[in-house]
């Protein structure tokens, strides 16, 4: 069997962006798990089945996470640079204590959706060990690459990937 080629060049991308988890309860190539969660502020509850259709990545995060810090300006760069063409950020906030994100957000605001994953129910379900982790979906709701960590450049693998997602 044939792999199309823009599969080729978007596994490719993702060689160097992150590595990739073995004993992942989330795997590359399968559904991405459907989750429920409230926005930090709890005004609203965002089903992630309700975004299929649209190029999504899931970034879960937590405010000691440095790597955290320098990656949120960046990914909003990227979001509001691809979300006219059907791109969404969301970000799953790990903190034990909610004042914690709230007081990061405060200091790095962006205009992606963030949910507060309270009893880190979510966390579970993706096995997350190591933050920022990041699942970048495709329309039909498949993980297409998992990025553990940030590091400078990784945005510039991110957006290409995107832009590859975008036009399928």
């Amino acid at each position: 069997m044939k792999l199309p080629t823009k599969l080729i060049v978007l596994t490719a991308l993702f060689i160097g962006f992150g590595s990739f988890n073995v004993i992942a309860k989330v795997k590359v190539g399968e559904p991405l798990p459907n989750f429920e969660l409230k926005t930090m502020d709890g005004t609203q509850v965002v089903n992630m089945d309700s975004l299929k259709g649209k190029v999504v990545y899931v970034d879960f995060w937590a405010s000691s996470c440095k790597p955290c810090l320098k990656s949120f300006p960046l990914l909003n760069d990227i979001y509001n640079r691809k979300k006219e063409q059907g791109f969404e950020i969301v970000a799953v906030n790990l903190d034990q204590k909610k004042r914690n994100a709230e007081d990061f957000l405060n200091k790095k605001p962006v205009d992606y959706t963030n949910l507060y994953d309270a009893n880190g129910d979510v966390s579970n379900t993706f096995n997350v060990s190591v933050m920022p982790v990041g699942y970048l979906v495709d329309r039909k709701g498949i993980v297409r690459a998992i990025h553990h960590g940030f590091l400078p450049g990784d945005e510039k693998k991110l957006e290409k990937g995107v832009s590859i997602l975008l036009k399928r």
